[in-house]
């Protein structure tokens, strides 16, 4: 978690308390010590020719190779409805009934390599789409207005369950019925497993080179410095910490709303508006265009040292690789509309 800085004697609250209390609040009032001149305006300083020609040979390639954010979300989604559809048959098959957690189908903020060095730093970039998180909170607006999850938890917090799942021999069963990662590779085939490798083999050996990795790991000090307390040690690499922590205040927000949201639709889809024109929701938003700011000047000496290595090899793999590229990314786009005619089984 991400330490909020201090105030004067005031004792240290941790980053999900009031909205009031928000990390924006206390650093732009001064308490965080935030120096402007670490990084002005929105995103960072423009990047050469060069940087600019390697960035978008890299996404070409890596969205061919690896899929979209969105082709990713659609396979998690057949993995999931494989998974429990397979669970369902098995235990029909033992005589019991396995009702299925229905799939939770808010984008998630990816980072492909180095928690984020290669993402989008400049100005136009970081401005559009700060964090990378456009996607995920409109998936989270548009399941509080549907009256769906809002946060990736299928737990009961009453810790009831069902009376299906609660006769004898029910546990027993369902453990028993839990598919292996063979069967579920057998039924969702993942398009990048094995040719995938080149363009992360290529990138993660570019990241190690100590000029790059001499960089990234200025990237927690830098962001101190601006005033965003992210720590070095933080599972997953301080940004993706700091994507996640900010996604997770707007959740909260959400989540907190919903509570005395009505169940007509109507309605509900009117209170969700007005959380979003709320005053709170903007507090988030211009926490957000800061920490994304502060963010991209943060990375900009990392991310331009490591697309300048990459533009060689990334000119030599697109002429080389070229039809695998296409092959892959048409087996990318066949999972997307796959899933799009996929129905979760938690609501058949």
């Amino acid at each position: 978690m991400i330490a909020i800085p201090e105030c004067t004697g005031g004792r240290r609250p941790g980053w999900r308390v009031a909205v009031a209390a928000s990390l924006l609040g206390l650093i732009v009032s001064g308490c965080g010590g935030r120096d402007d001149s670490v990084s002005t305006g929105v995103g960072a300083g423009p990047s050469s020719p060069a940087v600019v020609e390697a960035e978008g040979l890299f996404n070409e390639i890596a969205d061919g190779m690896l899929g979209t954010d969105a082709q990713s979300d659609a396979l998690r989604y057949l993995e999931h409805v494989a998974f429990q559809g397979m669970i369902i048959d098995c235990m029909a098959a033992k005589g019991f009934v396995y009702l299925a957690p229905p799939a939770f189908r808010v984008p998630s903020p990816v980072a492909r390599f180095g928690g984020g060095v290669l993402d989008p730093v400049d100005s136009a970039a970081v401005e559009a789409d700060g964090l990378g998180l456009n996607a995920t909170l409109d998936g989270l607006v548009a399941n509080a207005k549907a009256g769906e999850p809002i946060v990736d938890d299928i737990s009961d917090p009453n810790g009831t369950r069902p009376p299906e799942h609660s006769v004898p021999g029910w546990d027993e069963a369902s453990n028993r019925c839990v598919p292996t990662d063979e069967d579920l590779n057998a039924l969702v085939p993942h398009p990048s497993d094995e040719s995938g490798a080149p363009i992360t083999d290529l990138v993660e050996g570019v990241l190690r080179d100590k000029s790059v990795s001499g960089a990234v790991a200025t990237y927690p000090e830098c962001m101190r410095a601006a005033g965003w307390p992210v720590q070095a040690e933080q599972d997953g690499g301080p940004r993706h910490a700091l994507v996640w922590e900010v996604r997770g205040e707007f959740e909260d927000l959400l989540v907190d709303a919903a509570r005395s949201f009505s169940r007509d639709p109507a309605q509900r889809a009117g209170q969700v508006d007005q959380v979003v024109a709320s005053a709170d929701w903007r507090r988030l938003v211009e926490t957000r265009a800061g920490a994304a700011s502060a963010d991209a000047a943060c990375r900009q000496e990392a991310h331009d040292l490591a697309l300048t290595a990459l533009l060689e090899p990334l000119r030599r793999m697109k002429a080389e690789r070229g039809a695998e590229i296409e092959r892959l990314r048409a087996e990318w786009a066949a999972i997307e509309e796959r899933a799009d005619q996929t129905s979760d089984p938690a609501r058949r």
